[in-house]
């Protein structure tokens, strides 16, 4: 599996980057699009996604007002 290694500072305008949840107060600003929450994946976590195989990994992009994330998830791992 690979490891998505993120920037210290975000390159893309309007995107916040947190290590707490503090931090994630940010979202509220009107100049932030999107927000990045930088925390530890649990290991019992990591190991289950290490041992997927790829293809068994969701694929998708789509554009979602937050309040509809959980279902569009849901969704794409179903498929």
């Amino acid at each position: 599996m690979s490891v998505i290694t993120l920037p210290e500072r975000p390159q893309a305008a309007g995107v916040a980057l947190c290590a707490e949840r503090s931090g994630l107060s940010a979202l509220h600003r009107p100049d932030c699009a999107a927000l990045l929450w930088r925390r530890p994946v649990p290991e019992d976590v990591t190991r289950w996604l290490a041992a997927l195989p790829q293809d068994r990994l969701p694929r998708g992009r789509v554009v979602i007002r937050p309040a509809a994330a959980a279902a569009a998830v849901t969704e794409m791992c179903a498929a």
